[in-house]
């Protein structure tokens, strides 16, 4: 999450969740992802301070360490470009 810069790096997005018992993990560096119709077309998001989440710049806080995943090219698509600024918010 974006509320401490030790847990900001971001080296992916997981497309599926690991399980207790040893499950696999999938997840992506780059590519445009699906992620059904939450996005607004034309926003960049990032790593959020809610664990798990991503978010638009206008919820990023002070304290929050900014790190962008990508831009949305429509309502439900995502395309990844993750940048680890490693900038807190003042």
């Amino acid at each position: 999450d974006a509320s401490a810069a030790a847990t900001s790096v971001v080296v992916g997005i997981s497309l599926t969740s690991a399980a207790a018992d040893g499950d696999y993990l999938v997840y992506v560096t780059s590519q445009t992802i699906d992620l059904g119709a939450i996005l607004t077309a034309g926003t960049f998001y990032y790593l959020s301070a809610t664990a798990g989440k991503i978010c638009p710049a206008a919820d990023l806080v002070s304290t929050n360490v900014v790190t962008q995943l990508g831009y949305a090219t429509s309502t439900s698509q995502l395309t990844l470009n993750v940048v680890d600024t490693g900038v807190v918010i003042a």
